[in-house]
């Protein structure tokens, strides 16, 4: 009885801990910092562990080497940009996605880094690595990552728990979830965009424009629907952030993919205007309204007659004319009015005002 209790008692033990583990990584002294060997999309490296750098840089002679034998390609290449280095300076840069980086027997997938200008440039392994490694210590030149082991039921409820945050506005914590994911395997496609959108949601729109151009590089035109939504988020960060021409770029792109889908066509041609006009082209504002007035009239198969007449009661549509109204004014005072009295025939909150203080008659 008392070997049989035993064993069950082990049993239970085994299956109510947490299983961890420690890891230890022998780094080399490198001034005051260490460097860390790791591979990096299958290149053996040394980067200089920098818990005070944002990211992963790597130095042009770097990638050139990696691109010339195959760790690199075109594809990983995402956009230039600026940042600001120790010396606070500001330095222009690359913005790649390294596939792989692998620490001991860990990976961290699909890492966003800079390749950097200048000479002397070093490796440096930041805070988006660092991070992802879980719990360190540092004892003398070793590096221990304590690791807990989660099961695939750990993941799902994890990635379950980020959907009903996001149901609940949650969007840090869903966040931290869909993180905590990535930190153990890649997040899948569908979790990317909801990274994505979490992060544009907390005006985080950097970070979510991060994670879209990790999601073309990695799926592009692949799957369809979420490349659409890709396509629209894309160009409603680059909008809010008044890069308007860069916003309609993406929304022509989607209004092309997407000409057989009359709702999404109208809404997309809407919103181009919408960036045109804040530009002060109202010509090309004009040219895309109409289109967008035109179409979805259709999708609600409304006469011309019925909508003047009010017949027609629907928010998006007087929410477009509103706009159609706003660009003829700057061309035409009397047709823009007019569309201003369409506007608030079909409930355009902003068109009853125009025409409340202008007093005209609707």
């Amino acid at each position: 009885m008392r070997q049989r209790f035993g064993k069950w008692l082990w049993l239970l033990l085994m299956l109510a801990q947490t299983v961890t583990a420690q890891e230890i990584i022998e780094m080399e002294p490198y001034g005051n910092l260490f460097r860390i060997p790791c591979t990096v999309n299958g290149a053996s490296m040394k980067l200089i562990f920098d818990t005070g750098a944002s990211d992963v840089s790597i130095s042009v002679d770097c990638a050139r080497y990696m691109l010339q034998n195959g760790y690199l390609e075109n594809k990983d290449m995402l956009s230039l940009g600026k940042s600001s280095v120790a010396d606070g300076s500001i330095v222009e840069h690359m913005n790649i996605i390294l596939r792989d980086i692998s620490i001991g027997s860990l990976h961290i997938k699909n890492v966003r880094a800079s390749i950097m200008k200048g000479q002397n440039v070093p490796l440096l392994l930041g805070q988006t690595v660092i991070q992802s490694l879980g719990a360190i210590t540092i004892d003398g030149t070793k590096l221990i990552i304590h690791k807990t082991k989660y099961t695939e039921a750990d993941l799902q409820k994890m990635a379950d728990d980020a959907v009903q945050q996001i149901k609940a506005a949650n969007y840090t914590a869903a966040i931290n979830n869909l993180l905590r994911i990535n930190n153990i395997k890649s997040l899948t496609s569908e979790q990317l965009v909801m990274l994505a959108e979490c992060y544009a949601r907390q005006e985080q729109y950097k970070e979510s424009l991060g994670v879209c151009a990790q999601w073309m590089t990695l799926y592009g035109e692949t799957q369809s629907e979420l490349h659409s939504r890709m396509l629209n988020l894309i160009a409603s960060n680059f909008y809010i952030q008044e890069h308007y021409r860069d916003a309609i770029t993406y929304w022509k792109m989607l209004a092309d993919k997407e000409k057989d889908n009359k709702e999404i066509s109208s809404i997309t041609n809407w919103n181009i205007a919408d960036a045109y006009l804040k530009m002060n082209d109202t010509d090309q504002a004009i040219v895309h309204i109409r289109d967008a007035v035109s179409t979805y009239r259709r999708v609600l198969g409304a006469s011309i007659e019925e909508i003047e007449r009010g017949s027609v009661k629907d928010e998006m549509l007087g929410m477009m004319f509103y706009l159609y109204g706003s660009c003829l004014l700057k061309k035409n005072q009397r047709a823009g009015v007019n569309m201003m009295t369409i506007a608030a025939k079909c409930g355009d909150r902003g068109a009853i005002e125009y025409c409340r203080k202008n007093r005209v008659k609707y």
